[in-house]
Order: structure tokens, then C-alpha cells, then sequence
């Protein structure tokens, strides 16, 4: 279920990632902006677009069916594209943090 305290942690990294990139764009001291863009580029394209466009409409398609009309072949056509959007997810958030860890090491 969706609540208030999800939707800052969801939101609010979205909203640090652009802060970040007002760092980069704005010449942030000593930090550079090369990884800093990176980081928030696959921070906001790989988890946050990729949740609003590809796993919440499956989470909302799958929430419309009955209970009896989830069989395995419902399940299947739900689970296979849902995987593949939470790897994207997970891969772009690794990869982010590792571009905002550098970008701290490089500063």
C-alpha cells in the first residue's frame, strides 16, 4: 500500500538526484560534474521512470484482476516483464550510486 513515508523516499531521491544535477550544471566546488550527470541520469531513467512506466502499470493490471483469474498463465505474462523492469531498476540504482560514490572520491 502507498503512504506518505514511501512516496518521500521515492520522490525525495528523485528530487536529490536533480539536485544533483543543479550541482553539476552549476559548477558544484571540486566535485566533478561528469559522474555527477551520469548518476543522476540512471538514477532517474533506470529507477524512477522505469517504476512509473513499467512495473507500476503491471502492479495496476495485475491489482484489476480477480483473485480467480490470476492462474499461471496470468502470472507468467505479470511476472516475466515485471523481473525484467526490477533488474533495470536494480542495475541503474547500482550503477548510480557507484557514479555518485565516485563522483564524492574525485571531489
Amino acid at each position: 500500500m502507498l503512504n506518505p513515508l514511501f512516496f518521500l523516499a521515492f520522490f525525495g531521491t528523485a528530487a536529490l538526484a536533480l539536485a544533483v544535477l543543479w550541482l553539476a550544471f552549476t559548477g558544484a566546488e571540486g566535485a566533478p560534474p561528469g559522474p555527477m550527470i551520469l548518476g543522476a541520469a540512471l538514477y532517474l531513467l533506470g529507477s524512477i521512470l522505469v517504476t512509473i512506466a513499467g512495473n507500476v502499470p503491471l502492479n495496476g493490471r495485475l491489482a484489476a484482476l480477480s483473485a480467480a483469474a490470476v492462474d499461471a498463465a496470468a502470472w507468467s505474462a505479470y511476472r516475466g516483464p515485471w523481473m525484467l523492469w526490477n533488474h533495470v531498476r536494480t542495475l541503474a540504482s547500482l550503477a548510480a550510486a557507484a557514479c555518485f560514490a565516485a563522483a564524492l572520491a574525485l571531489a
